[in-house]
């Protein structure tokens, strides 16, 4: 393992979404999650859940009040220009 990467059951974490909210205060709170290689994310809800508001915030389309992105051991968050 080298080091300041990240493991999860033994295998490298290639993107983590770390505490990520809206600054809309009825969207999405504190979303986190870490993916290893080979996984796939879904993301379920009924009409009004935040699943494209969310998605759009990690790519940098919408603006969040706190959290970062890490893609393979870079943090994206100042690249994404939130």
């Amino acid at each position: 393992m080298d080091e300041g990467e990240v493991y999860l059951d033994g295998e490298k974490v290639n993107m983590e979404v770390k505490d990520y909210c809206s600054i809309h205060p009825k969207s999405f709170r504190h979303v986190s999650f870490k993916l290893r290689r080979g996984e796939i994310l879904g993301l379920g809800g009924l009409v009004g859940a935040q699943r494209t508001e969310l998605m759009e915030a990690i790519f940098g389309i919408r603006h969040i009040e706190q959290g970062d992105v890490i893609l393979f051991m870079t943090l994206l968050l100042g690249l994404l220009n939130h």
